[in-house]
């Protein structure tokens, strides 16, 4: 292993959050007073770090405790959306059945392996990338039961920046960005779904490079040499789904402190791999989607829309269903270009294990 895989691996780790959380300044994890003296500090987003640290993991905690879904919120226009490119177009995810999928497995315990393929901001939301110059992904899945011989459930979390290697350079070209959590979680890509249901939730956020935000970008951008304009900025795989909190409030702070802008976000949300989780999520009405191979869109809500009937997915660029392959990058560019949005390759695998136990929640 390499000193700076070494390296990174220790920032990245829950040893380095505690060490960035030490390096904040004063209260920007905690809000602070609205005081005189503290008017030096940036603003202080509330909503933000109420977002990380109360909200989105609200759905799969009431789902642990046993409540049944509540009447659902409306959609607020950044709230992200997932479409599926089945054969019949572009459908939103949520709306498909099991007997929507060929061969869709009946129960069983799976594993499932996600990477970005494409990330395509709107004209718009281009120059604000530019402007802030910084915009953040992350990526948390996790498991509803335990695997056999742990006490607690796990969850995977990624995060990955895009912006220019020094302050006040342009942010790369956005044609050709492609993120795959894996290589940053090694050995621990595939993630285990026990039982075949488990909670996702992918949230964009762009953020003005400057404060300790800034520093930190520009201290890992000196620490390591990357060809990829997504900086992974922190993978933590197979880590307890408690741990997720202590990672929310960091998070949560340092998003908070100045400010920032969503491109798209979304709440824990069910995904089930089988029929008995797809069950088992809930009936008619909750929050839930089918996870299986192919493609998927991820894009604002407010924007849906405007996709036509039969729109794919080619290359990982949304497209007109009959556009020839030699026009797909033109065409790409021609349309929705007031839509931000990203596709995302899903890949799922049985574990061969029939599913012996309930799909219930962790104790």
């Amino acid at each position: 292993m390499t000193a700076n895989r070494r390296q990174f691996l220790g920032y990245s780790s829950l040893a380095g959050l505690a060490g960035a959380l030490e390096s904040l300044p004063s209260g920007l994890v905690t809000p602070g007073s609205n005081s005189a003296a503290d008017q030096t500090q940036p603003a202080f987003s509330q909503s933000d770090f109420n977002y990380w640290t109360s909200k989105v993991r609200s759905p799969y905690e009431d789902f642990i405790a046993g409540v049944r879904p509540r009447a659902l919120d409306m959609p607020q226009p950044e709230d992200s959306t997932f479409l599926f490119a089945s054969s019949k177009g572009l459908v939103p995810a949520g709306l498909l059945t099991p007997d929507d999928i060929k061969d869709f497995p009946a129960d069983g315990d799976m594993s499932v392996e996600v990477q970005v393929e494409r990330f395509r901001p709107s004209q718009n939301e281009k120059a604000t990338l530019t402007n802030l110059q910084s915009g953040t992904l992350r990526i948390d899945v996790k498991q509803v039961r335990p695997l056999e011989g742990l006490s607690e459930a796990m969850a995977w979390t990624v995060m990955a920046t895009l912006a220019a290697r020094q302050k006040g350079q342009p942010i790369p070209d956005l044609g050709n960005v492609k993120f795959n959590p894996g290589s940053v979680w090694g050995e621990f890509q595939n993630i285990p779904l026990p039982g075949g249901l488990g909670f996702w939730s992918w949230n964009f956020f762009m953020k003005k490079r400057d404060g300790f935000w800034g520093q930190l970008l520009d201290h890992l951008f000196q620490t390591f040499e990357m060809t990829q304009p997504m900086l992974p900025l922190l993978g933590i795989p197979g880590i307890a789904v408690s741990g997720l909190k202590y990672v929310d409030h960091i998070i949560g702070g340092i998003q908070a402190q100045g400010g920032s802008q969503w491109m798209f976000k979304g709440l824990d949300l069910a995904v089930c791999a089988n029929r008995k989780s797809f069950d088992a999520a809930g009936a008619k009405g909750a929050r839930k989607l089918l996870l299986t191979n192919g493609s998927y869109l991820i894009m604002p809500e407010s924007k849906v829309d405007q996709l036509g009937e039969n729109w794919s997915i080619q290359d990982g660029l949304v497209v007109p269903a009959k556009t020839p392959a030699t026009q797909i990058y033109k065409v790409a560019n021609e349309v929705l270009t007031d839509v931000s949005y990203m596709t995302i390759s899903v890949s799922v695998t049985s574990s061969g294990k029939p599913d012996t136990a309930a799909n219930r929640p962790a104790s």
